[in-house]
């Protein structure tokens, strides 16, 4: 997917540290708006993994 207005930077690997969990690896992609300081970083795991899992307990209500 193509990006007029904004920059994509690469993933890599990231640790995060979680009350609710041990330290989980997740890829972070980040999105930069162009001309604007604005950055998003958003954090993924590959479907199927481990990682997925505890991604989607740190994302849950409960």
């Amino acid at each position: 997917m193509a990006y007029r207005h904004a920059d994509v930077l690469p993933g890599s690997a990231k640790d995060l540290h979680s009350p609710r969990l041990d330290p989980i690896t997740l890829i972070g992609d980040v999105f930069h708006a162009t001309g604007s300081d604005v950055r998003v970083i958003v954090y993924s795991a590959e479907t199927g993994s481990q990682e997925e899992t505890r991604l989607n307990t740190l994302t849950s209500d409960g």
